[in-house]
Order: C-alpha cells, then structure tokens, then sequence
C-alpha cells in the first residue's frame, strides 16, 4: 500500500511537471485529467493536515522549480535570481499545501465542493497577477494548451477558464479513484470534453482579411554583446555594427517592399533619439547597402532624427526611419526612451509610417522589479551593484496603431498578461505584435515557455500573432494558434524572418467579457458554498432546520425581543 502511494506521488509529479508545451506535451492530457487527482490519491486520509500540506508543497514547491528551472541561468542575472526562483517555489507551494489539507478533509468530495475547490484554485491564479510585476507564469490550465484542440476553449473564458477546468476534472477524477463510480462518468466527460469543444470551434469559418508581408529581425545577440559591461568589454559590438547587421539580414532577402518590419525590444542600445552615430558613417553605410539614391529616404536632420555636434550625428530614430522609408514599409521597433514632457524613462515601443514623420509610442506596462522598477526604495544599493541606477515607468494603456492592418504592441513579459493583450484587441487591433528579449536566460526553456504563453493569447482574442526576438522564439501564429512561420536556427541566430501572414481574425467570447465571466462564476460558487457550509454548521448545533427554517426555540426567542420592543413603542405613543 505504502508503496502504491509513493508510485502515486511521483508518477503524478512526473506527469504535472513535465506535462506542459515547452516539454512533453503528450503528458498535457493526463496532467490535466488525472495529474493532480493521483497526487491526491496518493496522501493516506488518516494523516494530520500539517503533514499533508507538508507532502502538497513539497510536491508542488518541486514541480514550480521544474518548470522554472531556466532561473537557474545567473549568467547575467546575477546569484539574487536563485532567492527570487527558490522563493517562488516556497510560496506557491505553501499555498498548494493549504489549499491540500482544505482539499483532504474529506475521504469523498460532493460535487458542490468540487466546484467550490476548482473556484478557489482559479481565484488563487489570478490574484498571483497583483503582487508586484505579478507572477503569470504556467498556470495549470496551460496543461490544456499543449495540444491544439484542448487551447481552443481559451477562447470562451481565457486561460483561468482552463484553470478552472483542469482542476475540477482533476477532483472528479480523485472521487473516482476512491471508488465513487457516480463521478466516473462525470470525469470522463470534463476529460474529453475540451477537444470536443475545440474541434467544433476549429471548424468554424473565420472571415477572410488581408495579407501582410512581414519581415521579423531577430538580432540573436547577448547581453554583453548588445550592451557595454566593463568586465566583459572584449564581447561589446558596437551600435553601428549592430545596425549593420539588421541591414544585412534585411538585405538577405532580396525584397524592394514590405507591409511590416518588426525590431525586438531595445533593438540596440542607447535611447531612441540620442543623436550618437556621426552622419557620415551612417550614410556610407546605407548608401552601400542601397545605393546612392537612397539619400531620398533620409528623414530631415532635424530632432529627432538628428542633432549638430561640430559635424551632425543621428539617432536610432534616424535609423528606423530610413529603413521604413527604403522598404515601403510600416515599421514597429523597441527603444529605450524618455518623455520630454513628463522626464520619466521608460521601455517603449516605437511606430513609424512610410512618408510621415508622426511617431506613435507604446509605454510597457508589466515592468520587471529590479530589473526594470525599483519596488522598495531600500533596494537601490543592491541595484547599483549591478551597474543599474535608472528606472523605467509603467505605462498607462495599450495602444492600436498601423494603417494597412490595426496592430497591437506588447513588450516581453506583458504577453503573459491575458488583461494587457486582450485591451489592445478590444480597441480594435486585427494582430497582436510582440517585441521580446530573452536573452538574460540564455539556452534554457525560457523561450519556448514564452512562446506557448503567445500562443495562447493568439486564441483568446482570435487575432493573429507575431513575435521579434532579441532572442528567444521569433514566429509568426495564426489566430487559432497554429505556427504559420518560425524561424528554424535557434533561439541565438541573427536573421529575419520573412512570411505571409494572413489576418484572419474573429470575436470571440473572451475578448467581449475577459477574465470576468470566470471571476463572476468562481465568487458566486464560492458565496453559495460558503452559504451552505455556513447553514451545515447552524444544523448541527441546532439552530437551523431546513424544513422550516430557524428552530422553535430560537424562533420564540427573536419574536419575544419584538413584541418587547413593540410594547415600548406602543407604551411611548400613549405617553
């Protein structure tokens, strides 16, 4: 018996653990199905709750490092990211093994507490979006998403709505295990129930729109590479070289046109219109890249293009606005800049249009604390350590931009955010664009984990998604989440992707009513629970009779305090 149960414990481990996209995708199924039930099967009834919130975080602490092994990477990170990985897994296992003793109370679960635990879970995941940057990494309804059919019922209630699922199905599959064959039946349907559901909604007809040329640069460079770290100065190339190279694989392709040049986040160093590169480089550079009829698409030396300095230097803005103006091409790239109004820095995304000089901005949103936001000012002299003293600001709102298609930005981690990418798509965005840079984790899961977070969002607005990588997954997604184009060397290769993205985009009924529609349902399953536990506790002591409400005695004794309390009135008026 005792050995079933260890079996149990880590085969179910096995199974959640490694059972979402980024790893064995062919355990998604029973992770979401049977992954957790097994687990709780696996914990004897008879043991204290201590000791079985003990064994439900460990076993859910191992499964958060698992998934969030790329943490370890402290290449350039630095050894503060192992406490923030081993804190993660700590706290989110501790709530797991509350939430499993809640869970275990009883050998049998009604099916209204199994509502009522899938509510609780969900409400759980999404309150973990609202501590500081918000922690939006693999919730369990991504095991859902490792196949095609079963991410399609995201597009109804969003990845909590999976969630929801996943847990549920898991707690039904637990009652069967413990020989209540009334929820066998019920358990297999919630099991096969998403892929039924997603291939009625893979049939369904999309509207057809345009196709878009896309070109997406992937500059496959390293944080030391891409930026000046004096201990490594040796790996440093320098921003015109940069530039030289996006030119390069651009110029691979051999096109004269195209609809939409996308540029990872900080594309290159430096801000946006910091005038840095001296004109006549530059200008040799394009000129040898394109001939010399290409002065005719040079913006005017103006800021904030270009500023004198003795002789005139150029900005990255210059840069981007040449190359928009080359190709014909709108053109979404990711700079470092400050406000001049408001003097607040901040990690945007950059907008320009072929033969206009207007710049539209995104602000990021989900900033990084430390990294990007100081989150508690006492920690300002850890940061200095490594080298950083500025700071980014949130940005307010998502934004829609472009002319030939309404295009939608998000920046790195914000992709995650289900709230973020669905506010663009609600403000009438035809593509969700993604501006990522992964490089602070180099060769581990980071990327692909990213990437299925992508995929997802792609579902639940019915929009189709493209991504451009400093490095990670640069690709392109449909609006069903199928991989239209990838680019195949790897998450360190410089090169640009060239497709054809159709825009084939469709309402859904997450993009109309969001993360509310299961928020709604997780509170009102939680409050009619909590009512009828409460009602449960009062029939036990005798103060509640469901046939005809409260008790006799109880009855007369609320009657006595009225009629005393009328008397007095009554007595008052006679006075």
């Amino acid at each position: 018996m005792i050995k079933n149960r260890v079996l149990n414990y880590c085969v179910s481990l096995v199974i959640v653990a490694l059972g979402e996209p980024v790893r064995l995708g062919f355990l998604g199924p029973l992770a979401a199905s049977l992954g957790f039930a097994l687990f709780f099967f696996s914990i004897p009834f008879a043991l204290s709750p201590l000791r079985k919130a003990f064994a439900a975080a460990s076993w859910f602490g191992t499964i958060v490092l698992i998934q969030l092994s790329w943490m370890t990477s402290i290449e350039f990170q630095g050894i503060y990211i192992l406490f923030v990985y081993g804190g993660l897994a700590i706290g989110i296992g501790l709530f797991f093994g509350a939430f499993t003793a809640y869970v275990l109370k009883e050998e049998e679960i009604p099916l209204h507490r199994v509502l009522y635990f899938a509510a609780l879970w969900t409400l759980f995941e999404w309150a973990r979006l609202f501590f500081l940057c918000g922690y939006s990494w693999n919730p369990i309804g991504m095991t859902l998403a490792t196949s095609l059919l079963g991410v399609q019922l995201a597009s109804v209630l969003g990845v909590f709505g999976l969630s929801f699922w996943v847990m549920g199905t898991n707690l039904l599959g637990f009652n069967f295990l413990r020989g209540k064959r009334g929820h066998g039946k019920l358990w297999i349907l919630a099991t096969i129930s998403p892929y039924l559901i997603g291939g009625i909604l893979l049939l369904l007809p999309e509207k057809r729109g345009p196709s878009l040329q896309v070109a997406l640069v992937q500059t496959g460079l390293t944080p030391s590479q891409k930026v000046l770290f004096w201990e490594r100065k040796e790996d440093f190339i320098s921003p015109i070289e940069q530039w030289r190279r996006i030119v390069a694989s651009l110029k691979e392709h051999n096109r004269s046109q195209w609809d939409l040049i996308v540029l990872p986040e900080a594309a290159v160093p430096y801000l946006a219109d910091l005038c840095f590169y001296p004109y006549e480089a530059v200008e040799e550079l394009l000129v040898d890249a394109f001939g010399s009829g290409v002065h005719a698409h040079f913006p005017p030396l103006a800021a904030p293009y270009a500023s004198k300095r003795g002789g005139w230097c150029v900005s990255n803005l210059f840069w981007c606005r040449a190359l928009s103006n080359i190709y014909q091409a709108e053109m979404l790239v990711g700079l470092d800049c400050v406000d001049r109004l408001s003097q607040k820095n901040h990690n945007a995304a950059f907008f320009l249009r072929p033969g206009s000089w207007n710049l539209e901005r995104y602000d990021k949103q989900i900033l990084l604390p430390l990294a990007e936001y100081l989150p508690f000012a006492f920690l300002h002299k850890l940061t200095k350590k490594y080298g950083i003293f500025e700071f980014f600001s949130h940005g307010t709102q998502s934004k829609v931009m472009g002319q030939k298609v309404c295009i939608s930005p998000s920046i790195c981690y914000e992709e995650t955010f289900p709230r973020v990418i669905r506010e663009g798509r609600r403000k009438g965005a035809e593509l969700l664009v993604n501006l990522t840079n992964d490089n602070y984790y180099p060769q581990s899961s980071l990327p692909e984990q990213h990437f299925a977070h992508a995929r997802l969002r792609a579902v639940e607005n019915g929009a189709p998604l493209v991504r451009a990588c400093n490095t990670g997954v640069t690709a392109a997604v449909d609006s069903r989440g199928r991989v239209c184009a990838r680019l195949s060397g790897g998450e360190s290769q410089a090169a640009t992707l060239a497709c054809e993205l159709k825009i084939h985009a469709h309402p859904t009924l997450y993009t109309l009513w969001g993360d509310a529609a299961i928020l709604a349902i997780c509170l009102f399953i939680c409050l009619i629970s909590t009512f009828y536990m409460f009602c449960k506790i009062l029939t036990c002591n005798g103060l509640f009779d469901p046939a005809i409400g409260l008790n006799t005695p109880l009855q007369i004794k609320i009657l006595q305090n009225l009629r005393r309390k009328m008397y007095k009135v009554e007595s008052d008026k006679l006075e």
